[in-house]
């Protein structure tokens, strides 16, 4: 990413399209919080292990939100905004996180001002099946790292993996 320039946002969905997020975990003392996604057909092109996450980890984070709202309503349902505070805050988040997975429809990494951040959009999934609550999660920070199942890599990196397995859609890897 160009750091000269002031706001910069990039698609991630060629990358987490049909993928789920499986997991947010946030970690208050350290204020940072980790977000993991599974997406089986770049498990399957890159022989990554079935399930085995692609991995975004904020530190200093400033801001943990989740937006919830039916489409039909197209109003949002709740928005838990800011989550600098205390740990009883960051408690109340964790329990509002999705009760299992969402499946993933957009999401975008933005730099700005010395800050990052990751949002995913897509419906929420629960043990009886998907729901028709749409979910945005949105995470800032001043640091990004992210790691596939071969390691640390960049969202440079991370975006090229994703168009990889579009242009060979629906052909084996060559190894």
């Amino acid at each position: 990413m160009d750091h000269s320039v002031e706001t910069e946002s990039v698609s991630l969905w060629g990358v987490l399209h049909e993928g789920t997020l499986t997991r947010i975990f946030s970690d208050q003392p350290r204020q940072c919080v980790l977000l993991e996604a599974v997406v089986p057909h770049l498990n399957g092109y890159y022989d990554w292990p079935e399930g085995a996450p692609i991995r975004f980890e904020l530190s200093e984070v400033s801001e943990l939100k989740v937006n919830q709202w039916l489409p039909e309503l197209g109003e949002a349902k709740e928005d838990l905004g800011a989550r600098r505070g205390s740990r009883r805050q960051w408690q109340a988040q964790e329990r509002s996180m999705p009760p299992n997975y969402v499946v993933i429809s957009e999401a975008t990494v933005t730099r700005s001002r010395g800050r990052v951040g990751v949002s995913i959009n897509g419906f929420e999934h629960t043990a009886a099946g998907e729901t028709n609550v749409l979910l945005e999660i949105a995470v800032s920070g001043s640091e990004l790292k992210v790691e596939t199942p071969d390691g640390p890599t960049d969202v440079e990196k991370l975006i090229h993996i994703g168009d990889a397995y579009w242009d060979n859609f629906d052909k084996k890897r060559k190894k």
